[in-house]
C-alpha cells in the first residue's frame, strides 16, 4: 500500500475534520451534527403499533413512509453502525409476526 492511499484511508476513519489549518471536532460542525444525530427531528424513532403484525404489513407500512425495514430473526446478528432511514424488524420465524417494536437505526 502506498503512503497517499495508506493516509487517505486514514483520514476516511478520522473523527475531525481539517479546514485550512483550522480543525473542526465533530461538535463544532454542523453538518457533522446532522450526520451524528437521530435524523429529522420530527421523524418517529419506534413503532410499537406493529407488533403483533404480520411481516408483510410492518414490511409495507415502513416502507410507504420512506423507510428502509430490516427484516430479522431474535438470534441474526446485528451491525452496531447507526442508519436514519433502517428499520429493524424482529420476527418470530416459525410465525412471521413482528415480536419486539421496530425502531430506527
Amino acid at each position: 500500500m502506498s503512503t497517499r492511499s495508506r493516509y487517505r484511508s486514514q483520514e476516511f476513519y478520522n473523527p475531525t475534520r481539517t479546514l485550512g489549518r483550522r480543525t473542526l471536532f465533530p461538535s463544532q460542525s454542523p453538518i457533522l451534527q446532522t450526520i451524528i444525530s437521530a435524523g429529522p427531528p420530527n421523524r418517529k424513532k419506534a413503532f410499537p403499533e406493529l407488533v403483533g403484525l404480520s411481516v408483510d404489513e410492518a414490511f409495507a407500512y415502513l416502507s410507504a413512509r420512506g423507510l428502509r425495514p430490516v427484516i430479522a430473526t431474535p438470534d441474526a446478528f446485528r451491525v452496531k453502525e447507526y442508519k436514519p432511514h433502517r428499520v429493524r424488524i424482529e420476527t418470530d420465524p416459525a410465525e412471521r409476526i413482528v415480536i419486539k417494536v421496530p425502531k430506527i437505526g
